[in-house]
């Protein structure tokens, strides 16, 4: 029940926020965005392409390496636990749907009309937190370490999203709290997650 309710504030909260900061520009934004933006071209920019590219492939093959792991460990069980968390993920990547409810517009250098929240942010949310829930399975070290490398992933495609002026900070940051939101809020319904009691490594 925790779960769920925490998960429905997360969503909630990020849906209010776009709206009421939808044609605002916050402080904080408007600074990353002048200070940080690597110009197309530039080394910084090539680089910032490469770790965002680089980390959503990492977090993608963190949930196929959990699944097919938990598939040669769990065989007999192993069709209803990927069954729930492919269902996870079709929840958390629901948060895409806030960008044609937001319509909030990006940084000047994004043409896109819509970029609350973040879609690198959620995708890459949304394969950590169904990782996390994967490697749960086998055990409190793999949990650790799914939470570790996914965790650095999440902020190093999320920062490069700024530097990039592809979204502003708080598009990053919406998309990582909704998505755990909404995964929070999938978890309790499907009776999965990360807060249930791993086994021993």
């Amino acid at each position: 029940m925790r779960l769920a309710v925490a998960g429905s504030i997360g969503v909630a909260g990020v849906a209010a926020t776009g709206i009421l900061l939808r044609g605002v520009t916050p402080p904080a934004d408007g600074w990353l965005v002048e200070h940080l933006y690597a110009v197309p071209g530039t080394a910084a920019a090539r680089v910032a392409t490469v770790a965002s590219g680089a980390g959503t492939l990492l977090c993608i093959g963190l949930v196929l390496a959990g699944a097919i792991a938990v598939w040669r460990r769990h065989r007999p069980r192993v069709t209803g636990m990927l069954t729930r968390t492919l269902l996870l993920l079709l929840a958390c990547g629901s948060v895409l749907m806030l960008q044609g409810l937001v319509q909030r517009a990006g940084p000047p250098q994004q043409p896109e009309a819509a970029t609350f929240p973040s879609g690198h942010a959620t995708i890459v949310t949304a394969a950590v937190f169904a990782a996390v829930v994967l490697y749960a399975e086998l055990g409190r070290a793999w949990l650790r370490g799914a939470a570790a490398v996914g965790g650095a992933a999440v902020v190093l495609v999320c920062t490069s999203r700024v530097v990039l002026a592809e979204h502003w900070l708080v598009d990053v940051v919406a998309g990582v709290v909704a998505t755990a939101g909404m995964g929070l809020l999938a978890a309790a319904v499907l009776r999965i997650g990360p807060a249930a009691p791993a086994r021993p490594a």
